[in-house]
């Protein structure tokens, strides 16, 4: 009989077992960290939530905040304005939503896992996070939100398969055993750098900001009227198409946007459809788990989401959201691999600036043509009828400069943020050594 050595580490590693590996977080430098994060009472000290119904209109643009991943600022990890908001109705008929306190300390607990921040006011989470009621005389909330962000989440990520980390697991989770008055001290000093990320943060704009200013600029755009025409009525509805479903509710794809950007252009130019110009293909299926790492990235529906040891596109490439993240345009630099739930770009003619288009598909908007679908989807039929206008290679040139040179500084200023959190990553490790 053969008897073969087992591998535990392996097994942890291994996804089809799913095992795993606690020690990276229970222990610092080969010691044990004896000081857990909430007593044995778990129930009562870590807190989850739900989502109310969604389908359900009355449950929501209400008055109280409702947490979504979005709504934290990753720069100082803490919740500001929410996007989402739900009613009186919400609260009274959905009996099991939680709404955590001011400033409570929150954690993710799945795809984000260990990513933890805090509230400056009382917010309804889901079910994807917990709030956790730390005893304050020993453990300082920013402390632990730091701790959970540059310690704990990057070893998780480094060893766990699991996407997902439960309640009794938070319950055993362990923290090094410091005396609270130093940790208020170190605290102090990353309150100090967490003001100076704000005020560095009054200085970012978002990217999506940038390519909408330098294209009305040049295109001579009217925003406002845009605007004022976007939250009013932009859809139409064909009731032709109506009359061959025999079930409404799956039939909402007859809703169009109405919103034609050369309405708002006030300049005179050539236009062309989209489909003229370009054919959007269907990316390539690939399971989480037969992505075999390497050096190609994996491109889903809003960005990078793993890598593998083979690609079936070369060079840069526009990849699009086809479902999840449906319109979401992304420029991908390397050969790569893009999934199903993608579209990548073929151009039909040769002499393209692929860049200009990226910056042009971005301005468009096209998660704007999912809106009004059953599940958010996006149709590249919907894709080929948009207009675009028609500009020389000198203006294309010009806007894709400007747009360069402005996030130029913002990467200037990412990199003076990034260098703050290493400073209070330093802060963390020299009090816990």
């Amino acid at each position: 009989m053969v008897i073969k050595n087992i591998n535990f580490t392996d097994f942890a590693l291994d996804p089809k077992l799913g095992i795993k590996d606690y020690s990276v977080i229970h222990h610092k430098n080969g010691i044990p960290l004896k000081f857990f994060l909430v007593d044995k009472d778990v129930t009562n000290q870590i807190k989850s939530g739900r989502t109310p119904s969604k389908f359900n209109e009355e449950y929501w643009n209400g008055d109280y905040d409702f947490l979504t991943m979005q709504d934290v600022d990753t720069s100082i990890f803490k919740v500001g304005e929410t996007s989402e908001k739900i009613t009186d109705v919400a609260i009274e008929e959905e009996k099991t939503l939680y709404q955590a306190p001011e400033n409570a300390l929150i954690v993710s607990n799945a795809m984000t896992v260990g990513l933890a921040f805090t509230t400056d006011k009382p917010i309804f989470i889901n079910q994807n996070v917990f709030h956790i009621n730390i005893d304050e005389t020993k453990i300082n909330k920013v402390f632990a939100k730091w701790y959970f962000n540059l310690i704990f989440r990057p070893n998780f990520e480094s060893v766990f398969v699991s996407k997902y980390f439960s309640k009794d697991e938070y319950g055993f989770l362990k923290m090094p055993n410091i005396k609270i008055e130093q940790q208020n001290k170190v605290c102090l000093k990353i309150i100090d750098i967490e003001n100076e990320i704000i005020k560095l943060n009054d200085n970012k704009k978002k990217t999506q900001a940038i390519i909408d200013k330098i294209f009305s600029k040049i295109l001579n755009f009217d925003y406002s009227k845009y605007w004022q025409d976007k939250t009013s009525s932009i859809t139409s509805i064909s009731l032709n198409d109506m009359s061959c479903h025999k079930d409404i509710r799956m039939g909402l794809g007859v809703i169009k946007a109405n919103i034609n950007y050369r309405d708002y252009i006030n300049r005179q130019f050539d236009y062309i459809q989209i489909g003229k110009i370009l054919s959007l293909e269907y990316g390539t299926g690939l399971p989480e788990n037969k992505r075999e790492g390497g050096d190609f990235p994996v491109i889903g529906a809003n960005g990078i989401v793993g890598y593998h040891n083979d690609y079936i596109l070369e060079g840069t490439q526009i990849i699009i959201g086809r479902k999840g993240s449906a319109g979401e345009v992304n420029l991908i630099y390397d050969n790569c691999f893009p999934i199903d739930t993608t579209f990548y770009v073929n151009f039909k003619i040769s002499d393209i600036y692929i860049k200009y288009f990226y910056y042009l598909l971005k301005f468009m908007r096209l998660s704007q043509l999912t809106l009004f679908k059953g599940v958010p989807g996006l149709n590249r039929f919907d894709v080929y009828d948009v207009y675009i206008p028609c500009l020389n290679k000198t203006e294309q040139n010009e806007i894709v400069s400007k747009i360069d040179k402005e996030l130029l500084v913002q990467d200037k200023i990412n990199e003076q943020i990034k260098g703050k959190r290493e400073d209070i990553k330093k802060l963390i490790e020299e009090s816990i050594k």
